[in-house]
């Protein structure tokens, strides 16, 4: 599951994500092949137009096996 929760600021929209995945360990398709881990993401989106999107995110993963950081940088067009 996850929660997410964003305030726009004109053309800036700020926001901050919570993620969580707990596999049980009796579950017929995924135990063994998908870990627990949790995950927080925090991130900026800029509009450009109506129609075009940036967005800059800092994820937290913790996972079973090892914690990992990273950083994503998107550009999204729609029509």
């Amino acid at each position: 599951g996850y929660a997410q929760i964003a305030y726009s600021l004109g053309k800036y929209k700020p926001y901050y994500r919570f993620d969580f995945l707990g596999i049980e360990t009796d579950d017929p398709f995924f135990a063994g092949l998908v870990e627990d881990s949790v995950q927080n993401s925090v991130g900026l989106r800029y509009d450009w137009t109506t129609f075009v999107a940036s967005k800059f995110e800092y994820r937290y993963l913790h996972a079973d096996s090892a914690d990992s950081h990273f950083g994503v940088a998107q550009m999204s067009f729609a029509f």
